[in-house]
């Protein structure tokens, strides 16, 4: 969990195209919710996609590697870049 401070970076869908072994595709939306979490659907339900493999994912949502080093975002950066730069999964 991350909390509120990746919450807020999230204020229209989009989505994570993951692929290669391991490969997915998910739409982060907004919380909308009394929690304030993020909720995460299967599929694509977004213009802005981050492109991405799945192995380069476990190194770059870890922060061991550089995001922008591994993905690739198709729409309008100003939708991904905050989640990007915030997310840290550990």
């Amino acid at each position: 969990m991350q909390g509120p401070e990746l919450t807020a970076t999230v204020r229209r869908p989009l989505v994570l195209d993951l692929t290669r072994p391991g490969a997915t595709t998910v739409t982060v939306h907004p919380a909308t919710t009394p929690d304030g979490h993020l909720t995460v659907t299967p599929g694509a339900d977004a213009p802005t996609r981050v492109h991405s493999t799945a192995l380069d994912f476990i190194a770059w949502a870890t922060t061991r590697r550089p995001w922008r080093d591994h993905c690739r975002i198709t729409g309008d950066p100003a939708d991904a870049t905050p989640f990007l730069d915030h997310l840290d999964i550990i």
